[in-house]
């Protein structure tokens, strides 16, 4: 199954668009149809994570370049943290949903690797951190154990987002070790933009104006496009509702 590219996509798109509404609906511009298809990606990668990434082949294959394994955060990008045995970790500013994580701990001159974080709840932490049966351990014997994991965000405005990670006593933190789907990019369309951002990206910047291509497999790039129609179709039949952005100018609308 060939790639398809961003415009390839717009024109599916704008197909399908075509064949549910009336003549008579209004056309979107090539800014629009970026919004669109870049919505329309979000939703397909929400709806494979929350049905399953490892369900079937197809889910996996969908999402494989978006995949980023082996990440590691250590150095400056953790420090320690404000509960006893903490450490504040920064997530990789690129991350959309974490798959894995472990940490790699030391005690003395002993390396203990890959043991297992767990998320808990603020409530969990109060009620269990004085409980020896439920606290972070580590089994040296069998280099196996768990540390906490809170969310935590630093107080700064340029902070990246951050997790504290709690360790048993007497140990520290080395290091996370990080499996995630990356954020995509954006789906833009190829035009001459002459103002905008999609994402953050400056649509009048000469590369963003060549267009970026959907990252995704081209397993999933058609129930994108499907699902790109089906929202424009939505959104020209309300037009009281969700509006998009019309900014690049005097561009003509596409019918």
């Amino acid at each position: 199954m060939a790639v398809l590219t961003a415009a390839e996509m717009r024109y599916e798109s704008r197909l399908i668009f075509e064949s549910i509404v009336s003549g008579d609906a209004p056309g979107f511009t090539a800014r629009e149809w970026s919004e669109l298809l870049t919505q329309a990606q979000e939703f397909e990668i929400r709806s494979i994570i929350k049905n399953g990434l490892d369900n079937n082949e197809i889910n996996r294959k969908s999402l494989d370049r978006l995949i980023i394994d082996n990440k590691i955060v250590t150095g400056a990008n953790v420090t320690a943290g404000h509960l006893p045995n903490s450490y504040r970790v920064d997530v990789p500013v690129d991350y959309y949903h974490i798959l894995n994580k472990y940490a790699n701990l030391a005690k003395a001159t002993v390396d203990y690797n890959t043991i297992k974080v767990v998320p808990i709840s603020h409530q969990a932490y109060k009620s269990n951190i004085n409980n020896p049966t439920k606290k972070p351990y580590v089994d040296s014997n069998n280099n196996e154990g768990l540390v906490w994991e809170l969310v935590y965000n630093k107080s700064s405005a340029t902070a990246v987002r951050q997790i504290l990670v709690i360790v048993p006593s007497g140990y520290t933190l080395e290091d996370v070790v990080f499996d995630y789907i990356k954020n995509p990019k954006p789906i833009i369309v190829p035009f001459t933009y002459t103002s905008g951002t999609i994402e953050g990206l400056d649509l009048t910047n000469a590369t963003q104006q060549a267009g970026i291509n959907c990252e995704l497999s081209s397993i999933v790039q058609r129930e994108i496009v499907k699902r790109a129609a089906d929202l424009a179709a939505a959104y020209a039949r309300d037009k009281l509702g969700y509006q998009l952005q019309k900014t690049e100018g005097n561009e003509p609308q596409q019918k």
